[in-house]
């Protein structure tokens, strides 16, 4: 497995929680190792929708590559409390 680091952004907030967002394809693994701050799991999850359009900006032409990705949104204990795939539909 590879692991590499997803570039995290802070949100400071005063009840905040940490969650963090993994890259995974069942084989490579793209371990974000800053994380968020965020007050709810509901703002984690636009968090990444955010991080998931930007993915799918950064090469439009190479959107095929994320075929069987998901992005997997874990809390400070690594515990999964989302996943979405790369080649879904956006969350709203």
């Amino acid at each position: 497995m590879t692991t590499r680091t997803v570039a995290g952004g802070v949100i400071n907030s005063g009840s905040a929680v940490r969650y963090y967002f993994n890259l995974i394809n069942g084989e490579e693994a793209i371990l974000d190792e800053d994380g968020i701050l965020v007050s709810s799991v509901q703002s984690a999850l636009i968090s990444a929708n955010e991080i998931i359009k930007e993915l799918r900006g950064e090469t439009p032409d190479t959107a095929h590559e994320w075929q069987g990705w998901r992005l997997e949104i874990a809390d400070a204990s690594s515990r999964m409390v989302h996943s979405i795939p790369l080649d879904a539909p956006s969350i709203h």
